[in-house]
């Protein structure tokens, strides 16, 4: 319980003091389920990664997030937090390549990343048990130490 609450706490400073303010063209967070804010807050932190479309599934559908990348870099910490072998979620999680039907804007190619569970959440405990641990898993490989996993300079 305690080390549970240890990393809720670690994820809510990480959204709290390391993200950047609120832009004007930033992610309309207030409009999102407020079950994917967290997510995809850390995420947006990422150099290069912007959320475009997310649910978190209503104990009905898969948790999903849409995202574009720019950075390779980052799109390989995603890649590695999500990994089965480090991930240390219940559910299933996969990263898929999608393309979109209309043209790329923003600077953002057409080619839009989808990141999605296997199947629904059961609970709503476990859902939010395994967003702190894919959040604090994210939060881990972005960290400088870990930059030349994803960069080929080890």
């Amino acid at each position: 319980m305690f080390l549970g609450l240890t990393l809720v706490v670690a994820v809510l400073l990480v959204v709290i003091f390391l993200l950047p303010t609120k832009k004007k063209d930033d992610v309309p967070y207030e409009e999102m389920d407020s079950e994917v804010v967290s997510l995809c807050r850390v995420l947006n932190m990422l150099p290069g990664i912007k959320t475009v479309e997310s649910c978190c599934g209503h104990l009905k559908s898969p948790y999903s997030i849409f995202f574009h990348a720019k950075n390779l870099s980052s799109l390989a910490v995603i890649t590695r937090s999500f990994d089965k072998r480090y991930c240390g979620t219940e559910k299933l999680w996969v990263l898929e390549a999608v393309t979109e039907d209309q043209e790329g804007k923003d600077g953002f190619s057409t080619m839009c990343f989808w990141l999605h569970t296997t199947e629904p959440y059961d609970d709503e405990k476990q859902m939010h048990e395994d967003i702190v641990a894919v959040c604090n898993n994210l939060v881990r490989w972005s960290n400088h130490k870990y930059k030349g996993y994803f960069t080929g300079r080890r």
